[in-house]
Order: C-alpha cells, then sequence, then structure tokens
C-alpha cells in the first residue's frame, strides 16, 4: 500500500452509536451481538483468563450496553470494572 494511503482514514459512524437505546433497531443490534459473543464463546474465554491471572482492575473499550462487564462484576466482585463507550 502507498504511503499516501495509509494517512488518509475516514471514521464513520456505526448506525448503533445513532440509535436511542430504546429503538426496536437498536435492541436487535444488541441482541445480535449477544449472539455472535456467545457463539464465538467471548465470556467464557475472557472469564478463563480473568480466573487465571492476578488483576484488580480493567477497563473494556467499546463497552455497548456492558453486558460483559455485568458477567465479570458478579464472578469478581472484588475487582474494579470501567467501561467506555460512546
Amino acid at each position: 500500500m502507498p504511503p499516501s494511503t495509509l494517512s488518509e482514514r475516514h471514521l464513520t459512524p456505526e448506525k448503533l452509536d445513532e440509535l436511542l437505546p430504546e429503538d426496536p433497531r437498536a435492541q436487535r443490534s444488541r441482541l445480535d451481538l449477544r449472539l455472535i459473543n456467545w457463539l464465538m464463546g467471548n465470556h467464557r474465554i475472557l472469564g478463563r483468563y480473568a480466573a487465571a491471572f492476578s488483576w484488580k482492575s480493567a477497563v473494556e473499550l467499546g463497552a455497548g450496553d456492558g453486558e460483559l462487564l455485568r458477567r465479570l462484576a458478579s464472578r469478581f466482585p472484588d475487582r474494579h470494572l470501567r467501561g467506555i463507550d460512546f
């Protein structure tokens, strides 16, 4: 890739970022994300890694509705968790 094209970035907001949480399209999108995470085993894998290491805090970037952090908080109530999203 030529160097000139590497510096040309265009960020486009996700549709989900533009929708209110109660919008049916946003609710459906979050349901789809939960299904994808379940199929990929993301929560189980991260839970195994979290249990294997000594840690006191974690930050999730792009936390969305916070489901992952809620699950981690219930499993590791003594840890300090933060989620960041638009």
